[in-house]
C-alpha cells in the first residue's frame, strides 16, 4: 500500500524493490545509513537510513519516530535534509533522504584541523538560517552538533549550499 503526504511517499513494501544499495556510509545506535541508487533512474543517488525496530533506544518508541518523520516530511528548506520516502517492512523503518557527499562537519574539521574564517562565517549563516526556519515552524531540533551537520560538495550542488542539518 502507498500513501502520499507533502510529496513524501510512504510504502509498506521493501525499499530494495526501488533502490540498489551501493555502500554503507554510516552507523549508529539506531542502525545503518547506506548510499543508494534509484533503480528507475540510476543518476539519482540518495541516502537510506535503516532503523531496526528492535534496536530503538529506551524512551523512543514507534510513535516518537513517526512523529519525527511527520515533522521532517513537512519541512522544506535548502539547509535541512529533505526526506523523500519512508518505508516500513514490519522489522525496519527506512528513511530515504538527500545524499550529502562530503561527510559531516565533525569529520571534516578532524581532517582539516582549522577552517578559513570566511567559510566558517558562511557555514554559521546557513546553520542559523536553518535553525530560524525550524523555530518559525514550531520545531526544536534538540541535537544540533557537528556530527549532525552534513556537508555537500559545491561542485555537485547547483544551489551552492554547503551544509544541511540532519
Amino acid at each position: 500500500s502507498y500513501r502520499t503526504n507533502s510529496l513524501v511517499l510512504e510504502c509498506s513494501k521493501s525499499p530494495i524493490d526501488f533502490y540498489e544499495e551501493l555502500e554503507t556510509i554510516g552507523s549508529g545506535a539506531f542502525g545503518l545509513v547506506k548510499k543508494v541508487r534509484l533503480k528507475s533512474n540510476p543518476d539519482t543517488i540518495r541516502a537510506m537510513k535503516i532503523i531496526s525496530k528492535s534496536n530503538l533506544l529506551k524512551g523512543i518508541n514507534d510513535a516518537n519516530l513517526i512523529e519525527e518523520i511527520y515533522i521532517l516530511k513537512n519541512l522544506d528548506h535548502p539547509n535541512i535534509m529533505k526526506l523523500y520516502e519512508f518505508f516500513d517492512d514490519g522489522k525496519h523503518y527506512y528513511m530515504i533522504t538527500e545524499y550529502c557527499d562530503q561527510d559531516d562537519l565533525y569529520a571534516k574539521l578532524n581532517k582539516l584541523y582549522c577552517m578559513n574564517q570566511i567559510v566558517v562565517k558562511f557555514l554559521m549563516g546557513q546553520i542559523l538560517n536553518a535553525v530560524s526556519y525550524l523555530h518559525s515552524k514550531g520545531v526544536f531540533h534538540g541535537d544540533i552538533k557537528l556530527e549532525n551537520i552534513m556537508l555537500y560538495s559545491t561542485t555537485k550542488n547547483t544551489k551552492q549550499r554547503f551544509t544541511m542539518i540532519n
